[in-house]
């Protein structure tokens, strides 16, 4: 009698534990570009990215620019020297392509 006891006091627990989960059932995606208050587009790559508290989210870092954000100054020069390898090689340069009319 005493181990039936303990068994339903086991399975009371258990089910008790169960209807408690706080666990959240959705979750919100984390942003894929952030476009913080003073409009800079922070991708995964900024080291601001993760401090960026009070942004607007976007899909990619083109829809960033073209709702007209900007890049951050540590990104503008990697790109501008990417935007003139691929001139150079008369090559396409993703959203760059569309400001330089290719």
């Amino acid at each position: 009698m005493r181990n039936f006891h303990k068994a339903v006091f086991a399975a009371t627990c258990l089910l008790l534990t169960s209807c408690f989960d706080t666990t959240p059932t959705t979750s919100v995606p984390e942003a894929t570009v952030k476009q913080s208050s003073s409009g800079i587009c922070h991708d995964h790559t900024s080291s601001s990215y993760k401090r960026t508290k009070n942004f607007k989210a976007f899909d990619s870092l083109q829809a960033c620019l073209d709702d007209g954000g900007r890049l951050p100054k540590s990104k503008t020069k990697q790109y501008d020297a990417a935007e003139q390898e691929a001139l150079q090689e008369d090559r396409n340069f993703g959203y760059l392509h569309s400001k330089v009319g290719y």
